[in-house]
Formats: C-alpha cells, sequence, structure tokens
C-alpha cells in the first residue's frame, strides 16, 4: 500500500468529519430558527382539520335531508360504491353461469412461453436515437 494514499485517505476522513459537525451545527441553528413556524404551522393544520370535521358533519346531515350533493365554496359529496363478496362463491357462480372470465394476458404472456409450445415469439427490432447525436466535428451530416 502506498502511505501517500493513505494519509491522503486520513486527511479525507477529517474533512468529512469536520463537514459533517458544521453541517449538524447549521442544522441544529435551522432547528431554533424554524421552531415557532413549525409550531404555528402545526396548530393552523389542527385548525384545519377541526374545521373540516365539523364542515364534514354539516355537509353529510344536510344530505341526509335533502340529498343535495353540492354546497358553497365547491364542498360536495361524493357517492362510492364498495362491492363485498366471498371470492370462492364468486368463482363457483361465474363458472356455472358460463359467464367469461378474461385472460390475464399479462402473467399468461409472462409464463405461458416456458409451459406450452403454441406459441411464437416474433422480434421486430426498431432503430431508437439519442437526445443529442453525438458527432465528429469532421463528419458533415447531410
Amino acid at each position: 500500500m502506498n502511505i501517500t494514499d493513505l494519509k491522503n485517505l486520513k486527511r479525507l476522513n477529517g474533512e468529512l468529519e469536520l463537514q459533517k459537525d458544521e453541517l449538524a451545527t447549521r442544522k441544529e441553528l435551522f432547528d431554533k430558527r424554524t421552531k415557532s413556524l413549525i409550531e404555528t404551522i402545526a396548530e393552523t393544520t389542527k385548525k384545519i382539520v377541526d374545521q373540516k370535521v365539523g364542515l364534514t358533519k354539516e355537509a353529510l346531515d344536510e344530505y341526509e335531508i335533502t340529498k343535495v350533493k353540492k354546497f358553497a365554496c365547491g364542498i360536495g359529496i361524493r357517492e362510492t360504491k364498495k362491492i363485498s363478496y366471498n371470492a370462492e362463491e364468486a368463482f363457483t357462480w361465474a363458472m356455472t353461469s358460463k359467464m367469461c372470465l378474461q385472460l390475464d394476458k399479462k402473467k399468461f404472456e409472462k409464463v405461458a412461453p416456458e409451459l406450452v409450445d403454441f406459441i411464437t415469439i416474433t422480434k421486430n427490432p426498431s432503430v431508437t436515437f439519442p437526445a443529442i447525436l453525438l458527432v465528429e466535428e469532421t463528419e458533415v451530416i447531410k
């Protein structure tokens, strides 16, 4: 091992430690300077959440009575559907009803070439160009 390289590594490690210390000092100063702003933001965020909770309850109560979905300032009611069922029962029904179950093409194309012999794979070459053409100055592009 070259002693010069080892000394250089030691010097770089020392520089790195000084840089990390400087970063920690600056971060601590930044945290002190921004602490009150961060607290103010947290308080305002809590007030907003509390306000939204109240408005949400009011809007849902109003919707239950009037079925109106649009309120002031763009506040609205969105109805979503959630379907729940037993997956095994649904599959059995689909099979007995002769319902067409779609082929999962992505999964099939991933595993089938190794499992079946009726698949043909064709490769179609295409040309791609870089965003910036690197050309020697002596060459002429026409």
